[in-house]
């Protein structure tokens, strides 16, 4: 038999090969299918755990319906310490927060100093924290996994009604790290000043019913450095001019509903009349304000370590009081670790989604590409 007749005697002969192929690149690419979005469907539904248990306190049904002012305190840590111990991101989140319940040591008697209301036909009621025992006025310990310690005077509805706005003096621990500003009817975040901003007594706020917030920073500004070498003397009033100078001249605060305080009747405080939206904006357009000026143009022998600012709110006479809301509380859990949290999450589902796609796209073009040149092969044969 000559070399041409067996060549094709064997090209005749019927072969599975082929096909086994063919089953194993389908299995192969099915499986890496299957994997791919079993591990979208695992990242997304620990994303969205995640992301709602950690912000459940925020939106819960209490902070909608109850009418409350919470205050807390923390020693908590600081970010860059909790990364320095090389945990993982859920270790961070769990370790901190039952730190901060453990060291969260502080009484009511310690934080609040006094409390006052002014009621619709301008009668002002004080209240000093030890005697707030009356049916319409009660402090609640209100403690929970994220809040650390926090203690809830809670309004009863006959007397919300009733009052225009309040009057929260109190006193900040030297331990305490920093204080949130939350509103309970939405959870959103007002004001936070956390590490070398600080909120500083006496603070009041008016909550509107319709949801307009009337703000203003008070020219008392208080600096002092950890060592206390750096007092009220000497070169620290230059600096406090220099600083509100500086907020003065940027284009953070634009006032969209301009009024006159009945706090401030020469006129000498710095007015930040805004809507709830714009407020986080306003914030931290002062915050880098700040902290420019303690570098650059404010800068003196002393080592700033704490900014005391003084927010008030008031009410605007002809508001109509009979659903207002004026409750707020304190709380110490950084945005920055809450966004690392939620930026860990997200980033998790992008690595995932784009390793096993660029497994199945590189799969799925192989196979293609030996497709492809098979067919050129039989093709050039024939």
């Amino acid at each position: 038999m000559s070399v041409m007749e067996k060549k094709e005697l064997k090209a005749t002969v019927p072969t599975t090969k082929g096909k086994k192929l063919d089953l194993f690149r389908l299995i192969l690419i099915m499986g890496l299918g299957a994997c791919f979005l079993a591990q979208v469907w695992r990242q997304l539904v620990k994303f969205y755990k995640r992301d709602t248990t950690f912000t459940s306190t925020k939106l819960s049904v209490d902070h909608l319906l109850l009418p409350a002012i919470s205050i807390c305190a923390y020693q908590g840590f600081k970010y860059e310490e909790m990364a320095n111990l090389g945990m993982t991101i859920d270790q961070w989140v769990l370790d901190e927060m039952n730190e901060r319940w453990r060291r969260s040591t502080y009484s009511v008697e310690e934080l609040v100093k006094s409390i006052s209301f002014v009621d619709h036909e301008q009668k002002r009621l004080h209240f000093e924290v030890a005697a707030v025992d009356t049916p319409d006025i009660r402090i609640v310990e209100t403690n929970n996994l994220e809040q650390g310690r926090c203690y809830t005077m809670n309004l009863m509805l006959n007397y919300r009604k009733k009052f225009q706005f309040m009057t929260v003096r109190f006193k900040i621990p030297e331990a305490v790290k920093a204080l949130n500003l939350y509103i309970h009817d939405s959870g959103e975040e007002i004001i936070g000043l956390a590490g070398n901003y600080w909120v500083q007594q006496p603070f009041s706020i008016l909550i509107e019913p319709d949801h307009r917030y009337n703000f203003e920073l008070n020219k008392e500004i208080q600096i002092l450095d950890a060592q206390r070498n750096c007092t009220s003397h000497g070169s620290n009033h230059h600096t406090n001019r220099c600083i509100l100078q500086e907020i003065v001249k940027s284009d953070c605060v634009e006032c969209h509903y301009p009024y006159y305080s009945p706090f401030d009747a020469r006129n000498q405080s710095l007015k930040i009349c805004a809507k709830i939206s714009e407020l986080r904006q306003i914030r931290n357009c002062i915050a880098k304000t700040i902290g420019r000026a303690r570098v650059n143009t404010c800068h003196d022998s002393c080592s700033l370590t704490r900014f005391g600012v003084q927010w008030r709110a008031n009410y605007i006479p002809g508001t109509p009081t009979n659903e207002t809301l004026g409750f707020f509380y304190f709380k110490e859990v950084e945005e920055e670790i809450k966004e690392e949290y939620r930026l860990f999450d997200f980033g998790a589902i992008l690595a995932a989604v784009g390793g096993s796609m660029g497994l199945f796209l590189g799969f799925s073009f192989l196979d293609c590409g030996v497709g492809v040149r098979n067919w050129v092969r039989s093709s050039w044969k024939k």
